[in-house]
């Protein structure tokens, strides 16, 4: 039974596109269970709920915070999507695929049940590794080069660095649209405050005089508490991206150099149509 649930579990078997649908999905699912919880335990009136929240606000929660949390949990979905991918990454090398054969040189069967174990451990993904080896196989098996093999992996390699940055065009965004919003949230608090300001009681009614300044004081809050949290939250985003995008590098880099290594140092140049090689090492 747990077997069962492990495997139903098991990311590995998701493609890296679904993974961030999913994530995605759950990581806004999990905001707005927070949030929900955060709006009836804590005390509409304490610092926590004004800062962090704008709870006394009469849109909430139709309010700058609420979306500002919630863009912030879409970027810890996909931060970790980011930083699973470089840990999947890294578990691929450990698997060893490549330690096939006997011999220090492989032999042109031992290519074949390489590219064989190759597509059915990897059949269905698009993890790095898999996608290197099946094309410096087929460029081998095509032309008999170690060379030529060794040009399509480093090719490869820098595509994939390329790829990996595309990768997190959706970080970027969202680490520069957090303190656009908080912006904008600071515009609408200091908006909120001049418009106020321009309906000025009659400064004999020190009541009135109290709830004016008491309503002008808390849209200047909220225009700065936007701020503040926007900026607090997208440091953190920006922390967590830089940290991932390190990991994913220093993977991708680790697979390129185990390819070479157990890969291309173990193939040697042929003749097209030559027979199978069956030279011991």
């Amino acid at each position: 039974m747990l077997s069962e649930v492990r495997t139903r579990l098991d990311l590995s078997r998701v493609h890296h596109d679904d993974l961030r649908i999913i994530a995605a999905l759950v990581s806004l699912l999990g905001a707005g269970i927070v949030l929900t919880v955060l709006s009836f335990w804590v005390d509409p009136g304490s610092v926590f709920a004004i800062v962090l929240l704008d709870r006394q606000s009469s849109l909430y929660p139709m309010t700058v915070q609420n979306l500002l949390h919630f863009m912030f949990a879409l970027g810890l979905g996909e931060s970790f999507v980011r930083f699973y991918s470089a840990v999947d990454a890294r578990r691929q090398v450990d698997k060893d695929l490549l330690s096939i054969g006997t011999r220090q040189l492989l032999t042109d069967t031992d290519v074949r049940e390489l590219h064989e174990l190759i597509k059915r451990d990897g059949a269905g993904n698009d993890r790095h590794l898999h996608r290197l080896v099946h094309r410096t196989i087929l460029q081998y098996q095509a032309t008999g080069s170690v060379g030529e093999s060794q040009a399509v992996l480093d090719s490869s390699v820098e595509y994939f660095q390329h790829e990996i940055g595309l990768r997190y065009n959706m970080l970027r965004y969202l680490t520069w649209l957090l303190p656009t919003l908080g912006f904008i949230g600071t515009l609408i608090g200091i908006s909120l405050a001049l418009a106020g300001a321009g309906t000025l009681p009659d400064l004999e009614d020190r009541a009135a005089l109290e709830a004016w300044i008491n309503a002008l004081t808390a849209n200047l809050g909220v225009a700065f508490y936007t701020t503040l949290v926007a900026l607090g939250l997208s440091a953190v985003l920006v922390f967590l991206t830089s940290i991932a995008s390190g990991r994913e590098e220093r993977a991708l880099n680790e697979t390129g150099q185990y390819c070479l290594d157990n890969l291309i140092s173990r193939l040697r140049s042929r003749t097209i149509g030559s027979g199978p090689d069956t030279r011991q090492a």
